[in-house]
């Protein structure tokens, strides 16, 4: 399910902040993609459980749950991948000045 994907990218913004919660909207605007598009993503999520919402007028914030095994496995993907990426850049970097290690 996850890759480098709109999943990636959603997961990406929670945990950059677990206790937060945002709408639909808030959630297009930081990925800078349609609304249609994040909204019917944020439905798959919540129907997997994944994320959680509530109800605030017009509004639905959402949130990860951190009660789902589902959402806890793709937040420690994502942080695995990011350790990944930034020891690939480091390696990359001590190549590039000749530093051995």
């Amino acid at each position: 399910m996850i890759g480098r994907n709109i999943d990636t990218e959603i997961i990406s913004i929670f945990a950059e902040n677990i206790t937060e919660f945002l709408s639909i909207l808030q959630i297009a605007k930081k990925l800078n993609k349609p609304y249609s598009y994040i909204h019917k993503k944020i439905n798959e999520f919540l129907k997997l459980e994944i994320l959680k919402k509530i109800v605030l007028g017009r509004a639905h914030l959402c949130t990860i749950n951190l009660q789902s095994e589902d959402a806890v496995l793709l937040l420690s993907m994502y942080e695995l991948e990011k350790k990944k990426s930034l020891l690939k850049k480091n390696n990359s970097l001590e190549k590039k000045n000749g530093i051995t290690k």
